[in-house]
């Protein structure tokens, strides 16, 4: 019997499952992805390359409201900064804050291309944890176009569109996710059974 697009049986994702298997992932994807952040910043100087190491150092410590506020400060000193925004979307995106995350990933992706592809992922992410799994797809879609290479991208979109009931794309992602190496931390559910 299905509830909510969902199988009520223990094998089947169900829409709480799905949404909870997305936020441990999304913790994760934003913690390595600003892990690797730190990489392209050392050896910057000024106002704005300090407080963004700051952020980058907060965040890595689980400070999140600590990283927003260093994220704010390199943005007051450079306001163009997609990198800054991208960060502290990452930061409201993991304490919950959804219309800051995708507010920060929206600016991201308009000031420029450095992290525009993981800004339509954030973004779908705040927006499928916010019910808007169709508008969740148009950015996981648009991710895809700038990074198709993105295993991560393929497999959030296989979850919105079982969330739409869309079994068949969301077996052809997730099979897409698979081939690009994409492994899950939190397992697949009844993905890789549904998707023979």
């Amino acid at each position: 019997m299905r509830e909510n697009g969902f199988y009520k049986d223990n094998c089947i994702l169900t829409k709480n499952k799905i949404i909870n298997k997305m936020k441990t992932k999304s913790s994760m994807f934003f913690l390595i992805t600003v892990m690797f952040m730190t990489l392209n910043l050392s050896g910057q100087g000024g106002a704005y390359s300090s407080f963004l190491n700051s952020g980058v150092e907060k965040f890595k410590a689980g400070d999140y409201a600590g990283s927003i506020s260093q994220f704010d400060m390199a943005i007051y000193y450079k306001e163009p900064s997609g990198t800054a925004y991208y960060l502290r979307g990452c930061a409201h995106k993991i304490l919950k804050k959804y219309d800051e995350a995708i507010f920060d990933f929206s600016k991201s992706i308009q000031l420029g291309p450095n992290f525009a592809a993981e800004s339509y992922l954030g973004r779908g992410m705040a927006k499928i944890e916010m019910g808007n799994a169709r508008g969740a797809i148009s950015d996981y879609d648009n991710a895809i176009l700038l990074k198709p290479d993105l295993g991560n991208v393929y497999f959030h979109r296989c979850l919105a569109k079982r969330y739409l009931n869309d079994d068949k794309g969301a077996c052809n992602d997730y099979k897409k996710s698979l081939q690009l190496g994409f492994k899950s931390p939190n397992g697949y559910g009844d993905l890789p059974e549904l998707c023979k």
